[in-house]
């Protein structure tokens, strides 16, 4: 027997498949302009709720991004699987019940939960040799905060 709610989840995961691949589309162009504020593609590598996301998804796009998030979505339990995290987008670190993206911090290279903890075994903004801004530092002071209330 046909499960037609399982056909039409994948018809939704499907689309997304869609516009993670590398050709332009005017429908591409307008997904990513609404989900750029909350990293654009890399929310679709992340551990997200479509809830906790800045942003309004249209009813469409929503149902396709649930779809997504339900196959995607995973609870660490290791320290291994806490470490490989992404932070951005993450349904476990939140702030003012949203989960959080910040562009200037992934571009310097702030992507994975790992990547808060220096060499030295300090969280990253305790480490005062780290070249980020007081604003930076007070930021990741947040999200690790934020992380420890869960």
């Amino acid at each position: 027997m046909l499960d037609i709610e399982a056909m039409v989840s994948a018809r939704r995961v499907t689309c997304l498949k869609k516009f993670l691949e590398h050709y332009p589309s005017t429908w591409k162009s307008i997904l990513n302009s609404i989900i750029l504020p909350v990293g654009g593609s890399l929310v679709l590598h992340c551990n997200f709720d479509t809830v906790k996301l800045k942003t309004r998804l249209p009813k469409y796009y929503k149902e396709c991004f649930d779809a997504w998030s339900g196959l995607n979505s995973s609870t660490p339990v290791t320290f291994n699987d806490i470490t490989n995290e992404i932070i951005w987008k993450n349904k476990f670190i939140c702030m003012n019940k949203k989960s959080v993206h910040r562009k200037d911090l992934v571009n310097l290279g702030i992507v994975k939960v790992g990547d808060i903890i220096t060499d030295n075994n300090l969280f990253l903004h305790e480490d005062p040799y780290v070249p980020i801004s007081p604003e930076q530092r007070f930021f990741v002071m947040g999200v690790v905060h934020s992380a420890t209330e869960q």
